[in-house]
């Protein structure tokens, strides 16, 4: 209780604004994390951070920007995505949907409007139909699927595959 109240909130805080930069930048606040939890569950300080991340069950700090991202995008799809309009069927139109934003400069790939483009891209097909569904069932379908992915194949989902 006491993590989710003091660390989490913190963490989350504006974190659609920031969480979408490169590893390297967020690292700091990731060891941070990981040394509070390791704090709070009184390992020692080598213990694995995948053994961590399983005993305690909580998000690390990508796995809750994609959860912010997907709370985001339930809330504002109408917004957020502008459907294709082509005459003629093309793979993106028939698989996708939607447009996904042309990039002007590399810096553009941390952006949040973007790789929440590139996020439903890979989302399951659960995740992406909200139709019938409120806000507190999707959070939760939202956690489980995070916790199903794992911590290791969340920067892949928010990565383009023509990133290089």
């Amino acid at each position: 209780m006491a993590y989710f109240s003091y660390v989490q909130s913190l963490i989350e805080g504006a974190i659609i604004a920031w969480g979408g930069a490169y590893g390297s930048t967020l690292q700091p606040l990731a060891v941070t994390q990981k040394a509070i939890i390791k704090a709070a569950l009184e390992r020692c300080r080598r213990y694995p951070s995948e053994a961590l991340f399983n005993d305690f069950t909580v998000l690390d700090i990508r796995q809750l920007f994609v959860r912010a991202l997907l709370i985001y995008m339930f809330k504002h799809s109408d917004s957020v995505f502008d459907n294709v309009n082509h005459a003629y069927p093309t793979r993106n139109a028939l698989a996708v949907g939607i447009q996904t934003p042309r990039l002007v400069k590399t810096y553009s790939v941390t952006n949040c409007h973007y790789i929440l483009h590139i996020l439903y891209r890979n989302l399951p097909e659960t995740l992406k139909k909200t139709d019938n569904c409120s806000i507190g069932t999707y959070k939760k379908r939202i956690q489980a699927w995070l916790l199903q992915t794992g911590r290791g194949n969340i920067e892949a989902l928010i990565t383009s595959q023509y990133r290089l």
